[in-house]
């Protein structure tokens, strides 16, 4: 008989490895061909040169709106079956712009986003659930300076030149996040706890809603 101290062997533990990733290959192509049979779509780059990604804040009661010049934003969507859309954004933190040098630097500082510690932010959804005409509830996690939060994202979407246009607004408060929660008193009562975050996602290439259809 065999003993059990053998199947530890270097080329046993080579055997086992093997298969484990054979199997590991084997679910993931099975995974990926059910979802393609229920008709799951394919994620889709949005275009960063025509999206955008902003974040309102109010500083002494007066809006300031800041952009993240980088980021990168990935949509699942068929019109003939909505709630089987996904999406998923990464937001690079230290891109955030509030057009002034000294600004970007205390925004992007410890006190505030910390963006040497926690230089993305990132949303995956959960639920993408129609709302009536064009407009749709998406419901995912926020993730910002390692902190998440259960959000819900009103979203309109529309169509452009072959492309279809994600436009949603998020106010979410900062605090919960740990934003400017050991920034200085008087730097962080001049800041409100309200932040609005906001997107315009072109996804290009796209199939129209007919084609879609007809496809199922």
């Amino acid at each position: 008989m065999q003993q059990a101290g053998n199947l530890f062997e270097p080329r046993r533990l080579m055997s086992f490895s093997l298969l484990s990733a054979q199997l590991s290959q084997l679910v993931s192509a099975s995974a990926l061909a059910g979802s393609l049979a229920l008709g799951a779509p394919a994620y889709v780059h949005a275009d960063a040169s025509l999206s955008s990604v902003s974040a309102t804040i109010h500083r002494l009661d007066a809006p300031v709106v800041g952009r993240f010049t980088r980021f990168d934003a990935q949509i699942a969507f068929n019109p003939a079956h909505p709630n089987r859309a996904r999406a998923q954004l990464s937001i690079d933190t230290t891109s955030y712009d509030l057009g002034e040098s000294d600004a970007n630097a205390r925004a992007r500082g410890k006190n505030w986003l910390d963006s040497a510690e926690y230089p993305s932010a990132n949303f995956v959804s959960t639920s993408f659930v129609p709302a009536g005409g064009d407009r749709y509830s998406m419901t995912g996690r926020l993730t910002i300076r390692g902190r998440t939060q259960d959000v819900v994202v009103p979203v309109h979407l529309s169509n452009d030149s072959g492309s279809r246009v994600f436009d949603g607004s998020l106010p979410v408060k900062r605090l919960r996040f740990g934003i400017g929660k050991d920034a200085p008193a008087p730097e962080a009562a001049a800041i409100g706890d309200d932040v609005v975050i906001q997107f315009h996602l072109v996804v290009p290439g796209q199939r129209s809603p007919a084609r879609d259809s007809a496809a199922q």
